[in-house]
């Protein structure tokens, strides 16, 4: 539920921007932790795929139950043909921005930073990876 919220809060966004809003959010999924901090992970993935995404473009919000045990996997990916180049894992860096073409935007450059650090907190990770136009930011979290 605190996942659909969030995805929810950025349809007008999406549509102002003329960016297509999709989700598919399993059933029964649950997470023992603070709902606060699943709904600002949540935000600032949709927020940071918002920014970057290719004009037109979509973003797409995936949840689903862990493989083997407790917690979750949330998956935000977009459109953003210009990856095939870039150095993911400094992604995470507080303050790094990789594309210069989005220096117009507005934030600080600590979003996947925070981000990271909410994954560490579930006791989980973050990952980001690209692959035939889309890039995909993975986390994987556990009962906090």
């Amino acid at each position: 539920d605190v996942v659909g919220q969030a995805v929810d809060s950025f349809k007008s966004v999406a549509q102002q921007r003329g960016i297509t809003l999709e989700s598919s959010l399993a059933d029964g999924v649950t997470l023992r932790g603070n709902a606060a901090s699943l709904e600002q992970l949540t935000c600032l993935l949709v927020d940071n795929a918002m920014k970057y995404c290719d004009e037109g473009g979509t973003v797409n919000v995936h949840l689903a139950k862990a493989r083997l045990g407790r917690g979750c996997t949330l998956a935000v990916s977009n459109d953003y043909a210009a990856g095939a180049d870039e150095d993911y894992r400094r992604f995470f860096e507080r303050f790094y921005r990789a594309d210069e073409a989005h220096e117009n935007q507005q934030g600080y450059g600590i979003g996947l930073s925070v981000a990271e650090s909410i994954c560490k907190r579930y006791h989980g990770g973050i990952k980001a990876s690209w692959k035939a136009g889309v890039i995909t930011f993975t986390c994987v979290l556990k009962d906090a």
